[in-house]
């Protein structure tokens, strides 16, 4: 259901406006945990290890390998010019 609501050209195009409309209407905690359970859960395996291990181990037991990927996002705000690259090749703050 995820993948099919993906292709509705009208939902991508205006997707940011009618989440703006969604947290007016429903509130962010309700439009949040809606996201959450839907897109997010469709697409990622969590938001931290914990959550990531059971989806881990549900993908090896189908022969299927994991790729973790570390996703930052920015507003593009002046702060972003302090994201250095850190040890691990992971990008943190100072």
């Amino acid at each position: 259901a995820v993948f099919k609501v993906c292709q509705l050209e009208f939902l991508v195009k205006h997707a940011e406006a009618l989440l703006n409309a969604s947290r007016t209407v429903l509130g962010s905690t309700l439009t949040n945990s809606l996201v959450k359970y839907t897109f997010f859960r469709h697409f990622c395996a969590g938001e931290n290890s914990a959550d990531m291990k059971p989806v881990i181990h549900m993908l090896e037991q189908n022969n299927i390998g994991p790729i973790l990927d570390y996703a930052a996002e920015s507003e593009g705000g002046k702060d972003d010019d302090a994201i250095s690259d850190g040890e691990d090749g992971i990008f943190t703050q100072p």
